[in-house]
């Protein structure tokens, strides 16, 4: 908005630049408000499009990764109260255009990246079975912030892969790379390993989406043999939606892949066939439930023979 106001004043209208920062201050502060309390659903709706408009405006000032400065508090509780919206929502519509205002205020300020994944994991957490549509919104909302592009073209029916360039006029922002890297170490070394099945069906379908509508991404590329791994060890999984998903997802990861990293997952399809001394790392509380049961087995086994 500030390049906004410069152009304006470069018209002779410097007045509409201020007028630009008012109905911004006013859309936060009904935001805020409307994340405390549930509000209308057309209202909301309408709230989160102002801010996600609002949030890729920044882009107009340039394309700049700026990971050094901090969030103001004012950005943060916007934030929150939208991440609230999309938790209280009753209708489809209105979670859509929750997740699409946070995935753009992302795109246009890269440094709330660290804070929308904290708060997309807390949500993720309250997922119930009735509720997993809701993780592949969340999913898809991260891999438009993250990645850096605007999903609207998908939703015209567009097939994967495709090329999210076209959506700014073949000027590809550039994606947050340090985010990219930050959240797929999360996802690997932490929510798929975790013993919460809401963490673990985050992390498939969070997986699904970045290769799904990502593919250009030279930075995930690299990534792609420790991601088909990390599925690999998630097909044993107790949950049936994170067993099929992940069954569903090491195809897809393994078409993305280059010759070298067709190579590395092949080692991995090894070890998840091969001879039981290659099954791969029980990450999903198999191993420690089948301990448990045998030590109880045992333990009455002795009992009997006193």
């Amino acid at each position: 908005c500030k390049s906004l106001k410069r152009s304006w004043s470069e018209l002779g209208l410097p007045d509409l630049g201020n007028a630009i920062d008012k109905v911004r201050a006013f859309v936060n502060q009904r935001i805020q408000a409307a994340g405390k309390t549930a509000a209308f659903p057309s209202i909301a709706i309408s709230l989160c499009l102002a801010i996600g408009a609002f949030g890729m405006a920044d882009l107009a000032e340039g394309d700049v990764l700026d990971h050094g400065s901090e969030p103001s508090p004012d950005s943060i509780a916007t934030m929150s109260a939208v991440v609230s919206i999309g938790k209280m929502a009753n209708t489809i519509k209105q979670q859509d255009a929750a997740f699409d205002g946070l995935s753009r205020i992302v795109i246009g300020t890269p440094n709330m990246a660290a804070l929308f994944v904290e708060s997309m994991r807390t949500l993720a957490r309250s997922v119930t079975k009735k509720q997993l549509d809701l993780h592949f919104r969340i999913g898809r909302a991260i891999a438009m912030a993250i990645g850096r592009f605007d999903c609207t073209l998908v939703e015209l029916g567009w097939q994967f892969p495709f090329d999210p360039s076209l959506v700014y006029n073949k000027s590809l922002l550039s994606a947050n790379t340090v985010a990219l890297n930050s959240l797929l170490e999360v996802i690997t070394s932490r929510l798929a390993v975790s013993t919460n099945l809401q963490d673990r069906q985050a992390a498939v379908v969070w997986i699904v989406s970045l290769v799904q509508m990502c593919p250009q991404l030279s930075q995930l590329i690299v990534w792609l043999p420790q991601l088909h791994s990390c599925v690999c060890t998630m097909l044993s999984d107790r949950d049936d939606f994170t067993r099929e998903l992940a069954s569903n997802a090491l195809a897809l990861i393994y078409d993305r892949g280059d010759v070298l990293s067709k190579e590395d997952m092949m080692v991995s399809l090894k070890k998840l066939f091969g001879t039981s001394n290659d099954q791969p790392a029980d990450a999903t509380g198999l191993a420690i439930e089948r301990e448990a049961a045998a030590g109880q087995q045992r333990s009455s086994n002795t009992q009997m023979r006193i």
